[in-house]
């Protein structure tokens, strides 16, 4: 009798895991056939040749917000990438047996994730996976059986207004719910080590793909495909396993925190067609709760698009329904695609552990969630910055000591400054068209070395000669340190 109940179990497994297998083709198959319509509708309108291709776009204009349950995951999910800084290669599985996996698509992946089959150290190889730099803000929420759940349910309101596919409001949370959501992150230093944080998607879609972690030395072999977009590549690496005392808020706890950290890229070509979603939470309109919040986001291809139009359209859309755009937390660490005030929690902050001791304080009260007290004193303990109500925090390779930071001479916090100019150092290389910007982008990474070194004085005289451009672009994505410490090393 055992012995049968065992087997109807596995039988019932398998079913459900087929279905599930079976709802995903579905909604891939969805997915290519908006990307076909939109791809039509772009060579139709040969005309407007820089009207930007927006996939899909999710709204809410019923007015009822979000559910508290629902904003707790998405303050969560902001907050929380602060996890991220723990960028150290895992030690090797010593296991005899069981100690390799090797995948051809993210399902796979996150089924061993969810099951439980994966454990730190383990190795882990990727079969031709889209990597790009954009990573889920939800690692794995896609493949629970809710928000597959959520997804299906969706699909009813999804409607057309104009030139672009647009969920009703009904439709939007469901979305949102079923894992929709990416953000693009910064580079960390670990060890002397540059460290950057990068997503693997099977399908090309951020939102569904794992978050990898891939030293310099194999960054190198992909920067030209990420700064236009991605590419498809073989990888080799360990997992990573973020255990509970590293998550501030503790949620979705059935979804386990995982990231590959790469040892091996084999580029096999440039990726084509990949989508990217990023969403942002508004307050609504007359509110003053902070709790009342509503949700939308909208899709865009990186290998055609730039992510700024699709922050142009939720800004529009936050200032059309709520009057103001204050935004909860927005998606890029690079650049500041929101007014300076107008994101409650940016990323850039968040990162470095720079939270608004008060503000979340005021979301705790008001939602009921858990702090993880050993992070809290990390990000929220008694060190602020005078008159500002920020704490003076932890980021990436930062030091606190007392209620002051390590400081040079000028008042710059050179830890901070040695991390953000990695930033700035990143995206001048992007944006760099005449040999005067390489003189500058070198001149960024030799005060980057001098910082890091704890030498103050020839990181300014680095950052003088690096000169307007690099306060410019410093400016343009809003980093704080970089943007005094040139300032002070032009004399303005």
């Amino acid at each position: 009798m055992i012995v049968k109940d065992i087997e109807e179990s596995k039988r019932s497994e398998n079913l459900a895991s087929e279905r599930i297998r079976e709802t995903e083709k579905r909604i891939r198959e969805k997915e290519r056939r908006i990307r076909e319509d939109e791809d039509r509708e772009r060579n139709d309108d040969r005309n407007k040749p820089d009207i930007v291709k927006i996939l899909s776009r999710g709204v809410d204009r019923s007015g009822d917000g979000i559910q508290r349950s629902d904003l707790v995951q998405l303050l969560g999910d902001a907050l929380n990438l602060l996890t991220y800084n723990n960028v150290k290669c895992p030690e090797p599985c010593q296991h005899e047996t069981n100690n390799h996996k090797e995948y051809e698509n993210n399902y796979d992946f996150w089924e061993d994730a969810l099951r439980g089959n994966l454990v730190e150290g383990i190795e882990v190889n990727l079969r031709s996976f889209h990597l790009m730099q954009w990573l889920p803000s939800s690692p794995g929420r896609y493949y629970t059986p809710k928000a597959i759940r959520e997804r299906q349910n969706a699909e009813q309101y999804l409607t057309r207004r104009g030139r672009h596919r647009e969920y009703l409001p009904s439709g939007k949370e469901a979305m949102f719910l079923g894992g929709i959501g990416s953000v693009r992150l910064g580079a960390r230093r670990f060890d002397s080590e540059t460290i950057y944080l990068l997503g693997a998607s099977s399908t090309g879609c951020s939102h569904q793909g794992i978050p990898v972690m891939v030293p310099d030395r194999e960054y190198q072999k992909v920067i030209a495909h990420l700064q236009k977009g991605g590419c498809l590549a073989n990888m080799e690496g360990y997992l990573r396993v973020f255990t509970a005392n590293e998550i501030l808020i503790q949620y979705d706890k059935q979804i386990p925190k995982y990231a590959i950290f790469i040892e091996n890229i084999n580029v096999i070509k440039p990726s084509q067609d990949l989508l990217v979603s990023v969403g942002v939470t508004y307050t609504l309109h007359d509110s003053y709760r902070v709790t009342d919040k509503s949700w939308s986001f909208c899709s865009f291809d990186p290998t055609r698009d730039d992510v700024s139009s699709a922050a142009q359209w939720l800004e529009e859309y936050a200032l059309r329904h709520s009057g103001r755009a204050e935004i909860l937390s927005d998606f890029d660490e690079y650049y500041q695609h929101f007014g300076n005030d107008a994101v409650e929690f940016p990323v850039s902050q968040i990162v470095k552990g720079n939270v608004d001791s008060s503000r979340i304080r005021k979301y705790q009260g008001d939602l009921g969630f858990e702090v993880n007290l050993n992070i809290q004193r990390l990000i929220m303990g008694d060190n602020y910055s005078a008159g500002q109500g920020q704490v003076g925090a932890m980021g990436p390779n930062s030091q606190a000591t007392g209620n002051t930071f390590q400081q040079c001479q000028s008042n710059i916090d050179l830890p901070s400054l040695a991390h953000e100019l990695e930033t700035l150092r990143i995206v001048m290389r992007r944006e760099a068209t005449i040999p005067e910007h390489d003189i500058a982008i070198g001149e960024v990474a030799a005060a980057q070395t001098a910082a890091a070194q704890g030498n103050g004085a020839k990181a300014l005289e680095h950052l003088k000669s690096a000169g307007q451009w690099a306060f410019d672009i410093s400016t343009k994505i809003g980093i704080g340190v970089a943007i005094a410490a040139i300032k002070t090393a032009l004399g303005t």
